[in-house]
């Protein structure tokens, strides 16, 4: 049986140095060649996965009561109201509806954790080094790339990174706990002394400490983040895998720290903001609670299709950048050491 060839509509890219306009410039053009196609596979993989997973959890909420235990608290400006007295028998039935709600939740997080992210991001980096080259895949092709491809090949690294960062996940929410116990403990030591009540001894700045903790974390976090960039598109066009691709992600990014960061974070506020805009309508729904979560819910998976690849497009333009800086010769630059483009 002949193997169908992949189009080459495109012109391939340089794979040169790049200002930081050219690193959202080749982002782009990745991202448009072959977009429909890429588009139906992130409905496939990212938009339903996300729904039926989040299903269970909302179908939960709304046998438990939970959603107008919500509006009620919404209409009384954050008051805690229940509404309804407590039984025994209907209360079993809640904690059995939630309970079958977070188990199903878990196996099919487990799901798509293990089997549906992996064999998506496969696909999604090998087919933006094909894009870098002037291919584009067909529908056909994205899915073959999901499986076997990107589980044969990309699966090792799939788990490498996930491992590093569920370990590095795992630290940091340690020292967020222990710094929420232990200013916890100062703080009520320090009023109860003073012979104060917790709650209404403690001022918004009384909270600075723990503000700064929290926002220091989440630089660390993105900082991580930068270094795990390269990952995939070091797999993809390198051929290097599992731990491997990792330490040559972390030195590229590491070389260009600073440039890089500072591309993500340029990145991560316009997808912020554009995801912001596009959930405004749900907030039009802020006294159905039901119905403003759904709708969040909804566009929110949406929207992870359209982002997740120019994301993917965008960390595959960051490791050309970074890659042709540390292994091109300085005569293959344009001025300044980066490409015009």
């Amino acid at each position: 049986m002949e193997q169908e060839q992949p189009i080459t509509p495109y012109p391939p890219l340089t794979r040169a140095p790049l200002k930081v306009r050219g690193v959202f410039g080749i982002a782009w053009q990745l991202y448009k060649r072959g977009f429909w196609p890429m588009l139906l596979l992130s409905l496939v993989f990212v938009t339903l996965p996300s729904l039926l997973t989040a299903l269970p959890q909302l179908t939960a909420l709304n046998r438990t009561g939970a959603w107008g235990d919500l509006e009620r608290g919404l209409s009384e400006f954050g008051r805690l109201a229940y509404g309804r007295s407590f039984n025994f028998g209907s209360s079993l039935n809640d904690v059995a509806a939630v309970t079958g709600s977070m188990m199903l939740t878990w196996l099919l997080g487990l799901l798509c954790t293990f089997l549906l992210t992996p064999m998506y991001r496969g696909a999604l980096f090998l087919e933006m080094n094909e894009r870098m080259e002037g291919r584009a895949g067909t529908t056909r092709q994205l899915f073959r790339y999901a499986l076997p491809a990107g589980l044969r090949r990309m699966y090792t690294t799939f788990l490498a990174e996930y491992a590093l960062s569920a370990g590095v996940a795992l630290i940091l929410g340690f020292v967020l706990v222990f710094a929420a116990l232990f200013y916890g403990v100062f703080a009520a030591a320090s009023m109860f002394g003073n012979g104060m009540d917790f709650w209404s001894g403690m001022g918004a700045l009384d909270f600075a400490p723990l503000i700064v903790v929290g926002v220091l974390l989440a630089l660390a976090l993105m900082c991580f983040s930068v270094l795990m960039a390269p990952v995939y598109p070091v797999a993809a066009h390198e051929g290097i895998t599992a731990f491997r691709a990792v330490g040559r992600a972390v030195k590229l990014s590491w070389k260009r720290f600073g440039r890089m960061l500072g591309c993500m974070a340029l990145l991560w506020l316009i997808v912020g903001a554009a995801i912001l805009v596009c959930c405004l309508p749900s907030m039009l729904l802020w006294q159905n609670t039901a119905a403003a979560s759904l709708l969040t819910a909804a566009l929110t998976a949406l929207m992870m299709a359209f982002v997740q690849p120019y994301a993917a497009a965008f960390a595959t333009a960051l490791y050309v950048d970074s890659a042709a800086r540390e292994d091109a010769p300085a005569s293959q630059e344009g001025p300044g050491g980066e490409s015009t483009f």
